[in-house]
């Protein structure tokens, strides 16, 4: 069964490179500050921002070169985004205030909408079955009794990914208009 994705889910990261690790910190909690502010004045998004990861690391030489600093912080956060049409418009947002890394764009199904599609796949899958099996049965002069066992082997579902990491600080704020497709989610059952 396909369906149109009804959310998008955004992961994006803001980051702090430095000496000294309460500086980092520090950074971090006002680069996130100011993106969570924005997506909350500008998108209506607060209760969709949820953190993923938060990380202070000192850097490793790498071969030959040393790296310029000592740490590197990254807080990384997604972003539940319920209408698909404002995925561009929430990325713009995050990288217009500051935003350093936007990782993966996930279309998906909600768990509601995700229940329905599974049920239609499963109805399908079997009738898909029964049609095989009377096939089967004719080809040897049988017809098909009563269903004795019957299982699901496998619901899934199939997300439609858009990876991007893509260090933002390179990209120009001026007009920004992105503009993200998405794909039909498909979600599949397998009957026995």
């Amino acid at each position: 069964v396909e369906e149109t994705p009804n959310q998008a889910v955004v992961d994006f990261s803001v980051v702090s490179e430095g000496d000294d690790q309460s500086v980092i910190v520090s950074d971090l909690d006002d680069a996130s500050k100011t993106v969570l502010s924005a997506l909350e004045e500008e998108q209506g998004l607060r209760e969709e921002v949820t953190t993923r990861r938060f990380s202070v690391n000192q850097q490793s030489n790498h071969g030959e070169n040393d790296p310029e600093y000592d740490y590197e912080g990254v807080h990384s956060y997604e972003v539940t985004v319920t209408d698909t049409e404002q995925v561009g418009s929430v990325i713009d947002t995050l990288v217009t205030n500051g935003v350093e890394t936007l990782g993966n764009v996930e279309f998906n199904l909600s768990q509601s909408t995700y229940e329905e599609c599974r049920e239609k796949a499963i109805k399908r899958a079997v009738q898909e079955a029964r049609n095989e099996a009377e096939v089967a049965a004719s080809a040897e002069s049988l017809e098909l009794g009563t269903v004795i066992e019957m299982n699901i082997d496998q619901t899934h579902r199939t997300p439609v990914n858009r990876s991007t990491g893509v260090m933002l600080s390179a990209m120009s704020a001026d007009n920004m208009s992105t503009d993200v497709q998405d794909e039909n989610v498909s979600v599949s059952a397998t009957v026995q």
